[in-house]
């Protein structure tokens, strides 16, 4: 890194950041900043159990992002790069039945990302490119299982349901999935433009980011909208699943 994190870092900023509307607080807002993805905050508790379990680097998008120089790369837009080592845990995906759609057989690139934090496999705070400064140790590697071991029933915020044990996901909504309707008629929802109903697809797939937006919590579960008569289920599926896998409040 040549700059400094503070000149470089103003793009990623900018992308990681929602404009507020409502000044929220942590961990229910509506920016990052406000949200448990800002790992600031366990990371300068003065609670004795939580001293040293995560680096606080001095900035909030640096443990998923890594600051570049510029906004554009040759005239198109640059978007920030991902700052986490993604993880390689062999997973037993969701089960279904591949007669509706092609699922891949392992998660995909995009939903390693998020996996990156939520499978336990990979330290919160070990990240690839560290700010230049940062001049502390090393990352403390304190994974989401051992957060989630220590906060339950919600003292003092809910940390259960957040870890994804990678050898068995099979309770988890398929994801990595070719979104293919013409595979079951009438079941599920056209998809316009990359997208159905305004959820993104990525490759044409369902993946975490289809129905998850990580940077805020304006919905519960970091959702892209409200779930509120599982409404956000109806996005793709014409009617309720019979079956839904973690029906979401």
């Amino acid at each position: 890194m040549r700059a400094s994190l503070t000149s470089r870092a103003a793009f990623v900023i900018a992308l990681c950041v929602i404009p507020r509307s409502v000044v929220g607080q942590w961990p229910n807002g509506i920016s990052v900043d406000q949200t448990p993805h800002n790992l600031r905050v366990p990371a300068t508790s003065t609670e004795p159990d939580m001293a040293g379990l995560i680096r606080d680097y001095g900035d909030v998008c640096v443990y998923c992002h890594s600051p570049h120089d510029g906004p554009t790369w040759s005239g198109s837009p640059r978007a920030p790069l991902f700052n986490r080592p993604r993880p390689n845990a062999g997973y037993r995906m969701p089960e279904w039945d591949q007669s509706r759609m092609q699922q891949d057989p392992s998660p995909s690139n995009k939903s390693r990302l998020c996996l990156s934090c939520h499978d336990g496999t990979v330290g919160l705070d070990d990240i690839l490119n560290m700010p230049n400064t940062y001049t502390g140790p090393g990352p403390a590697n304190t994974s989401i299982e051992e957060c989630e071991d220590c906060h339950e029933d919600g003292d003092p915020i809910d940390w259960e349901g957040v870890y994804f044990k990678p050898d068995d996901m099979r309770d988890q909504h398929p994801f990595s999935v070719l979104y293919d309707p013409s595979q079951r008629p009438g079941q599920f929802n056209p998809a316009v433009g990359g997208s159905v109903g305004g959820l993104p697809l990525f490759g044409g797939k369902v993946e975490c980011l289809t129905c998850h937006e990580p940077h805020s919590q304006r919905y519960k579960f970091f959702l892209r909208q409200s779930n509120a008569g599982q409404s956000l289920c109806l996005v793709c599926h014409t009617s309720i699943p019979a079956d839904p896998v973690h029906p979401i409040p």
